[in-house]
């Protein structure tokens, strides 16, 4: 009777735990679908941006839903990284040569003094700003800056690659529409934020 009695009880016990494993198991994976549905991909709706502070604009934060009707370049950069400044320089002629059709948006983890300080000295046509907690960071994960986003007019995200890789001739097509056809001179892919290459200048704790 006493060793039923202990069987029963650690029967009991044995359910207990495995039900709390699995239960845990099952909000694991729960969250990991949920963070990777959020992740930034080609052909999926672009995470919105939370948490942006503008450091060179009359309005103090952005957001995706705000620009939506515009073509937008969403930039991740440095002012410590070579490779982003020389990306910079670009950006900034795209932006005025495009005009409203394209607004483009630079993000940096950095202090706001420390963007502050760089825009003194190298001033920008483009948004620029911080960003502050995880957001942002976990929607649009990357090893290396610097680190682009081309989102089309209608929010989608067109193309994940260096910023320099976005033309004019591509802007154009992606705010008609008609970027990818088969009449098209320039082509996407399918990708996401792991497949970029090591091009660009690796942050301190990427590979």
């Amino acid at each position: 009777m006493v060793r039923y009695l202990f069987n029963t009880d650690y029967n009991l016990i044995s359910f207990a735990m495995l039900r709390s494993i699995l239960l845990a198991t099952l909000v694991f994976i729960t969250a990991s679908q949920t963070l990777l549905a959020q992740r930034a991909r080609e052909g999926a709706k672009a995470p919105e941006i939370s948490g942006v502070t503008l450091l060179n604009s009359d309005q103090e934060t952005v957001t995706l839903a705000s620009l939506e009707g515009k073509v937008v370049i969403l930039e991740f950069w440095a002012t410590w990284c070579g490779p982003c400044v020389q990306t910079a320089h670009y950006l900034d002629e795209l932006q005025t040569s495009m005009g409203d059709k394209l607004q483009i948006v630079s993000l940096s983890d950095e202090s706001k003094s420390e963007v502050s300080t760089f825009l003194r000295r190298r001033p920008s046509s483009a948004m620029v700003g911080v960003y502050e907690g995880s957001a942002v960071s976990s929607a649009y994960p990357h090893s290396a800056i610097p680190h682009g986003i081309l989102i089309g007019p209608d929010g989608t995200v067109v193309k994940i690659d260096h910023p320099m890789t976005f033309t004019q001739s591509m802007i154009e097509q992606v705010f008609k529409g008609t970027y990818g056809n088969a009449s098209s001179s320039e082509g996407g892919g399918t990708r996401d934020w792991e497949t970029l290459s090591g091009r660009n200048s690796v942050k301190p704790g990427g590979e």
